[in-house]
């Protein structure tokens, strides 16, 4: 009996342990505005980055109660490493989800029961509540960026599809996730197929995720000779896709994915992660292979990452820096006067970041660890000086003490 006692608290203290660290890493706050446009408050959970002191992209999730947490987890695995950048998070709260989420109103369901007045076809005005009073807000008052991506699934995807056909520059990236295109009798899809020929969609991302909502006795092809309410949903989203394949002349990064082990109800995680994955498929930054490579000498290495920061740079707008801590780590891991290949490779990371921050005292001071390794105390006390000049530490004072005496 003690010792099942003893199990059921390690179980509890385990379990309240791991929610406190879930907690601390995935923090999200809640805020609202009154909306003009919509005439009622609305709220949105947040999650922000630990440091403000920058700008950052932003992800906008509709179903934000029910996904928030998930998508949470799935961008801070994928940043740590390195699959997409660090984001904040907003998701939107809605008060009557079929309204807000459907741009045209039905009158009449697929079942041929009426549908209330007012109860549908709000998604427009929804739109421009976002346009016109969540985003101005979220970007004046957090480091936001006007870099967006907008995650919508079911109706969601509905609204983000008509978002990008309809405000396309609204967004740069939006994930459709098995979207409700059947919806008022595809009115969406007769329009998209008018639109997608002329538009252009250049620096723009769409992924589509397809769940499985076939019958046993159904395929692809059998699909899109049916005519019934049972296949309407995944036709429509068929239709949409093929409509999309063969239009390649608007410039629309475009990408999607059938879940054969997915339905409509499950497939939001793995689409989000295989979606933001796929939307930033140009951020993706492994060093680690470059390294493997015979021509990874110093001045390549340090030209791939100034090209991939470039890069990133253009499509965000704004200038984007490789982390300190992160070039510094590169630094430490070459740092071997064993090997002198490895030595210059040290050096050149940390005169990278030595270039990118210098207003930084670390910066200097690990450049003092390269030359006090290459036992040139000098130049260690030059750089070690110059640490200290910047953060009056006492370690760094220290330190400067301790090399004079060596020297002298």
């Amino acid at each position: 009996m003690k010792k099942s006692i003893f199990i059921l608290l390690v179980i509890v203290f385990v379990t309240g342990l791991r929610n406190n660290v879930f907690a601390q890493n995935y923090i999200k706050q809640i805020d609202s505005i009154y909306s003009d446009i919509l005439s009622e408050e609305r709220s949105f959970y947040i999650h922000l980055p630990k440091k403000t002191d920058k700008i950052y992209p932003v992800l906008y999730l509709l179903d934000g109660r029910s996904n928030f947490d998930a998508v949470l987890a799935i961008t801070k695995h994928l940043k740590r490493h390195g699959q997409i950048p660090e984001m904040i998070i907003i998701g939107i709260h809605n008060t009557n989800r079929t309204l807000d989420l459907t741009p045209s109103a039905m009158q009449v369901s697929r079942q041929g029961q009426p549908i209330p007045k007012g109860t549908n076809g709000g998604g427009e005005n929804f739109t421009n509540f976002l346009k016109e009073e969540l985003i101005p807000y979220i970007e004046k008052t957090y480091p936001a960026s006007s870099h967006r991506t907008l995650i919508g699934h079911s109706l969601g995807g509905l609204l983000a599809i008509n978002t990008l056909i309809h405000t396309s520059d609204l967004f740069n990236n939006y994930i459709a996730i098995d979207p409700s295109l059947w919806w008022d009798n595809t009115k969406l899809l007769k329009e998209t197929n008018a639109i997608l020929a002329h538009k252009d969609f250049k620096n723009q991302s769409l992924y589509l995720a397809v769940a499985n909502t076939l019958r046993d006795d159904m395929t692809f092809d059998r699909v899109e000779k049916d005519t019934t309410n049972a296949t309407s949903h995944i036709r429509a989203i068929l239709d949409f896709t093929k409509t999309l394949t063969k239009e390649t002349c608007n410039e629309l990064r475009f990408n999607w994915k059938y879940y054969k082990n997915e339905n409509h109800g499950s497939i939001p995680f793995a689409a989000e992660y295989d979606g933001l994955k796929s939307v930033f498929s140009w951020y993706n930054f492994n060093i680690n292979d470059e390294f493997r490579k015979p021509i990874a000498t110093p001045k390549y290495l340090i030209n791939y990452i100034e090209n991939h920061y470039t890069k990133a740079s253009e499509y965000f707008g704004y200038t984007v820096k490789p982390k300190e801590s992160f070039i510094n780590q590169l630094g430490y891991r070459f740092l071997d006067p064993s090997n002198s290949d490895n030595m210059a490779k040290s050096f050149a990371f940390f005169d990278l970041n030595i270039k990118n921050y210098p207003k930084s005292a670390n910066v200097y001071d690990s450049m003092a660890d390269y030359y006090e390794k290459q036992n040139d105390l000098v130049s260690a006390l030059k750089f070690a000086s110059k640490a200290f000049e910047i953060n009056k530490n006492t370690l760094y004072k220290t330190r400067v003490e301790s090399l004079k005496k060596q020297i002298n």
